[in-house]
């Protein structure tokens, strides 16, 4: 069959492709009939070490899109030279793991032999000696940081969803913050979109100091963990000492977007005591320091998964007298707009981030 196709989704939820062995499902051969029309090749529940991308010459030329959803936090046996050769004039590459179906039934996501630092370095070595024969950029890339980091990546102009684990014990947690700045410093994108669990999120200035990034976005996980009876100030001085950390890393933002979720998947007294947390912030007391110790900062976007609280952003100008707040300071006046939602959404569509930044976790 031929057929001037653009889009492909393929699903492995059934046999052959779940019962799949290591590499044996070889996804370009079932797509062959539409290689001169194919543009956007999403992958969905695909098993880790199963999926081998050898074209054998054969070249996807139009794709500018690929996308294949793990069900596994361990991406093993998936070469960037094969996808180089593949889809040589790649734009967007996203391997998102579906956290809700990790590792249930993957036979290799109990592997270790593939992910020891010895052979990650080699690996790292080897793909940073053939980098120049490659893309010479990227404008969005979703991945794992660990194979982000093996596979010595192009340039990105937009890094999303990635998942930083601060919380595991300082030797763990110093390799992967190794790996981050080294994946970063290869990828040098402007638009970066961070996840962390928010009892660790006030220790992100371990990260060091990050030039370049003007827009951040950072998804705060499992804010519930952090959620005191009694202590009215909990989510205020949380968010204190999270932008805090932010604005001694991330030194040249003009945007930043807050987005609080918690893990209370149905209503409770916690989760409602949680919403009211939020509906009492003073989000304009929040933001002003940040915008006094960043001076690039533009707009400040505070959002939360529930839909009881309205979003809010804050447009800031400095030396003009605004309508709603304002604060001196020794840098002169810092002003903030609160912006209406369909500004706000304006605001958000100008970046060069997904759709599903702004969608979902």
């Amino acid at each position: 069959m031929r057929s001037p196709l653009r889009k492909v989704v393929v699903g492995l939820y059934y046999s052959p492709f779940c019962f799949s062995g290591r590499g044996e499902i070889a996804v370009l051969r079932h797509l062959t009939p539409f290689s001169a029309s194919l543009r956007v090749l999403e992958l969905q529940y695909a098993p880790s070490g199963s999926l081998s991308f050898e074209s054998n010459g054969m070249q996807f030329a139009h794709v500018h899109t690929l996308t294949v959803r793990y069900k596994t936090r361990k991406i093993i046996g998936l070469r960037l030279d094969d996808l180089f050769i593949a889809f040589p004039n790649l734009r967007v590459l996203q391997l998102p793991i579906d956290e809700g179906r990790a590792d249930i039934g993957d036979p290799d996501a109990d592997l270790d032999e593939e992910f020891n630092d010895e052979k990650l370095e080699v690996e790292r070595a080897s793909q940073l000696s053939r980098r120049r024969g490659r893309w010479p950029s990227l404008d969005r890339l979703i991945c794992p940081v660990r194979w982000g980091y093996s596979s010595a990546l192009p340039k990105v102009e937009s890094w999303e969803r990635v998942h930083l684990d601060l919380q595991q014990d300082a030797l763990n947690r110093n390799k992967e913050i190794i790996q981050f700045r080294t994946l970063w410093g290869d990828l040098r994108p402007s638009h970066l979109d961070l996840m962390l669990d928010a009892i660790a999120a006030h220790t992100l200035n371990l990260l060091l100091k990050m030039d370049g990034i003007t827009h951040l976005n950072v998804v705060l996980l499992r804010l519930d963990m952090l959620y005191e009876q009694g202590d009215y100030n909990w989510l205020r001085n949380f968010l204190d000492a999270t932008l805090t950390a932010i604005s001694e890393t991330f030194l040249g933002l003009s945007l930043l977007s807050i987005r609080l979720c918690d893990n209370e998947l149905f209503r409770s007294k916690k989760s409602d005591a949680i919403d009211a947390s939020v509906e009492a912030l003073d989000t304009w007391a929040l933001v002003a320091p940040l915008a006094k110790s960043l001076p690039h900062l533009r707009h400040v976007v505070i959002r939360s998964r529930r839909g009881q609280q309205q979003d809010v952003c804050w447009r800031i100008t400095r030396g003009e007298v605004s309508k709603d707040v304002q604060v001196g300071g020794s840098g002169g006046v810092v002003a903030g707009s609160k912006l209406s939602a369909n500004e706000m959404l304006r605001v958000l569509e100008e970046t060069k981030f997904s759709s599903e930044v702004w969608s979902g976790l």
